[in-house]
């Protein structure tokens, strides 16, 4: 693909470092190794190990180990990966004496600003290759891949990239294809950018990632960067009924799309709803009002995931689809791994794998979805310091008989469970134990389990210390599920 000049000749003017050599660094790298072929650029990485594929590279000039951070002050120009805090002590210096920091995905950004054209889409009134950015604490995973799933399904030339799909610069070459950039946009990932998306999609933020944030607002902070340098021609899709999602969006002086998912007596004009009404999701706006979906027909499980799809609706939409277009695009999408993602019926007993649950609010939705079974969960991991005590009121409220705990923070969990009975006098006796592996633990949960119970993997937590990653995690869980079927077909 030819890109525009004025972007290669800045970067010919620059003394560049990759920092950070995983998937993002590497595509990075790969890039700017295509359009500048002779340049000397710099990469760094705490690994001591080389990828192979740059070995043969004879004009790179590599920092390794673990003094990889000591150089960056020798560079006028550094992509960062966004697993690299900002607020890492050498960054923060190199920045301070007039390092640039960009990304895989600015960069990208930077190349669609400059190759904007006119388009056919008469009801958005922006031109193409158009983006569609999507953050929030959970669910921008699904919500980014439905409205992906629903604009190609209906033949609208989209890929999807950023923290879900390829780093962003793989795809490149649909710039030229007058396409849809749908970017799921992690906080890591925004808190450097400069360029807001033309679309940007703002889901419920919480707390989250406070082992690399100061603190709830900081991290907040770090995702101003999808509204704050919006356009007035361009969007912003949020609930305006969750605070900090508020708060960000009215960064954005464009055009403000707000929904809600559940029907109120009146609505603003400038409000959509998409809310549940007999059974059908429902999109009214205005006076006017459309049944899109029944209920039966969504893949998804539990109410919370209204919040998820409502944005695909509302693109759709502003994209001029059908009713029967949108509809047909949501009930043929395919739920994504470890999201409340149904593994197996054995003795009349469901194992659901939610593993990508790693805050206390995203179990308690998870609960929610169960309301006619008694639940065996599997909760904890990694100690972030949440604070589980709604965790623990869902818990004793509701029809949870048994809970296997994860270290390190499952014990906490369980004392917090201990400590709500106590306090409301509740008499239920639900069962806990530590367990300190997934082998442990559906040893726990086929004790505890019968007829037309639920084991539930939504652990409230991270991962990091028994697993690898929510994937490891979830794919444990779902390889001793497989287990269990194969030895009953025996």
């Amino acid at each position: 693909m030819n890109i525009n000049p004025e972007i290669i000749n800045s970067l010919t003017q620059e003394r560049i470092l990759i920092l950070g050599l995983g998937r993002e660094g590497l595509s990075t790298y790969n890039f700017l190794r295509q359009y500048l072929p002779t340049q000397t650029l710099g990469v760094a990485d705490l690994n001591t190990n080389l990828p192979s594929t740059l070995n043969s590279d004879k004009n790179l000039v590599a920092y390794l180990g673990a003094n990889y951070l000591e150089n960056l002050e020798q560079f006028t120009l550094i992509f960062k990966t966004p697993g690299i805090p900002l607020t890492t002590p050498q960054i923060k210096k190199a920045v301070e004496s007039g390092v640039k920091l960009s990304s895989n995905l600015q960069l990208l950004l930077e190349i669609i600003a400059l190759e904007k054209r006119s388009s056919d889409i008469k009801l958005l009134n922006l031109p193409t290759p158009l983006t569609i950015g999507v953050t929030g604490t959970k669910g921008k995973s699904t919500t980014a891949s439905l409205i992906h799933h629903t604009l190609k399904h209906n033949k609208i030339d989209a890929v999807l990239v950023g923290n879900i799909g390829k780093p962003a610069l793989e795809e490149v070459d649909h710039i030229h294809k007058n396409g849809v950039f749908v970017i799921e946009m992690s906080s890591h990932q925004l808190s450097q950018l400069t360029i807001s998306p033309d679309i940007a999609v703002v889901q419920k933020i919480t707390s989250e990632h406070l082992d690399y944030y100061k603190d709830t607002d900081e991290y907040i902070r770090s995702k101003e960067a999808i509204t704050r340098y919006q356009k007035v021609n361009q969007y912003v899709i949020f609930n305006p009924n969750k605070k900090n999602t508020t708060k960000i969006a009215d960064l954005s002086p464009g055009i403000k799309q707000k929904f809600v998912t559940n029907e109120v007596q009146s609505v603003k004009n400038t409000d959509i709803e998409i809310y549940l009404k007999s059974y059908y999701l429902t999109f009214r706006y205005n006076k006017f009002e459309e049944k899109i979906i029944h209920q039966n027909q969504i893949p998804l499980l539990g109410t919370h995931n209204l919040q998820n799809i409502a944005p695909s609706i509302i693109i759709g939409k502003l994209f001029e689809l059908t009713a029967t277009q949108i509809s047909n695009a949501i009930s043929s999408f395919t739920p994504l791994p470890h999201r409340l993602e149904m593994v197996g019926v054995i003795n009349n007993v469901t194992y659901v794998n939610d593993s990508m649950a790693t805050m206390p609010d995203a179990t308690i939705s998870a609960l929610s979805c169960f309301d006619n079974n008694e639940i065996i969960l599997l909760a904890g991991g990694h100690e972030r310091n949440q604070d589980f005590k709604l965790l623990a009121k869902k818990i004793i409220s509701g029809n949870v008989t048994a809970v296997g705990l994860f270290p390190e923070n499952g014990k906490r969990l369980g004392e917090e469970i201990k400590n709500e009975l106590l306090n409301q006098k509740v008499n239920k006796d639900i069962k806990t134990k530590i367990v300190n592996s997934m082998d442990e633990a559906m040893e726990f949960s086929k004790k505890f389990s019968k007829k037309n119970s639920v084991v539930l993997l939504s652990p409230g937590a991270a991962s990091f210390g028994v697993f690898k990653d929510y994937a490891d995690r979830g794919n444990q869980f779902k390889k001793l599920v497989n287990e269990m079927q194969n030895i009953k077909k025996d």
